[in-house]
């Protein structure tokens, strides 16, 4: 379900659904530390990788780490949150990312 929400919530890349997108925050805000981490490494998922090339959905995935960052308590997933905030390429370009895709070795391996 995490991820569902946060391909509704990133939108097609055309435009927000204003009706929806207060619901979709709110249900964001509900999400438990488990939740908050698969909505953070859903740039891994296909679906929300190929959402990321546009500017509309980049800049919600950006809003979703800002939500994000207060679900989580762990400091290394908090580090890991503000360098996603930080990535200069363009959002799609993530799980290719050698650098990327190690620190997320690391965190399975540390969260497991």
């Amino acid at each position: 379900m995490s991820i569902c929400l946060v391909e509704v919530f990133l939108t097609n890349g055309n435009g927000v659904a204003w009706g929806a997108e207060e619901i979709y925050i709110v249900m964001l805000e509900k999400f438990d530390s488990e939740q908050a981490l698969i909505a953070i490494l859903s740039f891994n998922d296909s679906n929300i990788s190929a959402r990321l090339q546009h500017k509309l959905c980049q800049q919600k995935f950006r809003e979703l780490l800002e939500i994000m960052t207060n679900k989580v308590s762990s400091q290394v997933i908090k580090e890991f949150i503000e360098q996603l905030k930080k990535y200069n390429a363009p959002l799609n370009t993530m799980k290719n990312d050698s650098d990327i895709k190690r620190q997320v070795e690391n965190l399975k391996k540390i969260l497991s």
